[in-house]
């Protein structure tokens, strides 16, 4: 026979409560960040039954778009976010809770030595994982960013690239071929996201050209993390570009290393048989060719090998070194019963020393005897006291 269709009020569903509980281990701090800079907040919580948790952090208890990991990252700070409460509205299995609040403390400004210009994220994690794909609200890097351009695959021939404010620009990214592999880092993060996948070339040499760059000063900041197995990342990265560049040694770490102590470490060797282990390698003040362009080399120099998923690069990022503007040179004047002694620092490498018996438009400025003019260190000299007044500069 035929049986009839359940509708309406015959049909229900069950929920177990308990699925829905949320613990929170830790809760997100108070924090305090200079103007110029980020803030980052972070919340630890579990389901004890399991349930899949989902994560909304909140600026004075209004949604903030994208915010979705455990950790979130503040936009860069103004003296008027001063005061911000930040919180995280935690869900599993239909049920919510909401954290404690953090404030946010801004202090006096910084000036800032270097800005990001280009984020590079290699999607592991199974390409098109959501996860492992950073947003545009995502901050990752050793130099906090958002707006990575996520690349997925492994073949790219002159892939257009956006800046850290999401707008376009002329750079674009060439690889020779490779892949995308699972790392295994997790995605709780954007930092573990922008590590979860790496290009490699199957054990061969890889090789990445960025194109088209601006001509301006750089730093290249290189991710390399392996995914857990019983092999090595070890491995040389060359630099080509309007300059010469070291050759750095470097032995990658695993997702195991990783996520027992999940924070960036440096490495900088340029011996081979004293490799640094961390998951990152930057190259300080480049310049790109004459063509605009950087090429670099990924050499993979590993004996001990289980896979064939070498070398590794998760990640790149083109920096912007900014200009410091110069301290100027100081003069110090000591007055004894018969002699005054000018003194100056190194920071007047350059300059003459000069005296007038007079200070302003008109005034009449001459190299003080027995200073030898310009400058070459930090020095001083005796000078007698005589009548009237005299006036001492350090000029160019």
């Amino acid at each position: 026979p035929t049986l009839p269709w359940l509708t309406g009020s015959l049909i229900t569903s069950y929920v177990n409560p308990d699925a829905g509980a949320i613990n929170f281990k830790r809760q997100p701090a108070n924090a305090t960040a200079a103007a110029g800079t980020r803030a980052t907040f972070s919340v630890e919580a579990v389901s004890p039954s399991g349930g899949h948790l989902f994560y909304q952090w909140q600026l004075n208890n209004v949604d903030i778009p994208g915010a979705v990991r455990p950790t979130y990252v503040t936009p860069v700070l103004a003296a008027t976010d001063a005061g911000n409460v930040y919180g995280v509205v935690v869900s599993a299995n239909g049920s919510s809770a909401n954290s404690t609040p953090g404030t946010l403390t801004v202090g006096p400004a910084v000036t800032p030595t270097v800005a990001p210009y280009i984020g590079i994220n290699f999607v592991g994690g199974g390409n098109g994982s959501p996860g492992a794909s950073l947003t545009p609200y995502d901050v990752a890097g050793v130099v906090p960013q958002d707006h990575y351009n996520n690349l997925e695959g492994g073949v790219f021939a002159a892939v257009p690239l956006v800046n850290a404010t999401g707008a376009g620009t002329p750079v674009t990214l060439s690889v020779d071929t490779g892949a995308t592999v699972s790392t295994g880092t997790g995605e709780s993060s954007a930092d573990r996201a922008l590590l979860q996948g790496y290009l490699h070339n199957s054990d061969a040499v890889l090789t990445v050209t960025l194109g088209n760059v601006p001509d301006d000063t750089y730093n290249l900041v290189i991710y390399s993390l392996g995914f857990d197995f019983n092999t090595t990342y070890e491995q040389s990265l060359t630099l080509a570009g309007g300059g010469t560049y070291p050759v750095y040694s470097e032995r990658a770490e695993h997702a195991g290393n990783y996520a027992a102590n999940p924070v960036f470490l440096e490495m900088k060797s340029t011996n081979p048989d004293a490799r640094d282990v961390g998951n990152y390698t930057v190259y300080r003040n480049v310049h790109p060719a004459a063509d605009g362009s950087l090429v670099l080399t990924v050499t993979p120099e590993s004996t001990n090998l289980g896979i064939n998923f070498l070398p590794a690069v998760n990640g790149l990022q083109l920096v912007r070194v900014l200009p410091v503007a110069p301290v100027p040179p100081q003069l110090a004047i000591t007055r004894s019963d018969t002699k005054v002694t000018v003194s100056w620092t190194s920071l007047a490498v350059g300059y003459h020393l000069e005296s007038s018996t007079a200070i302003g438009t008109g005034a009449s400025w001459s190299a003080v005897t027995g200073v030898v003019n310009p400058i070459a260190g930090a020095g001083s000299t005796d000078l007698t006291i005589g009548t009237g007044n005299l006036y001492y500069r350090l000029a160019k």
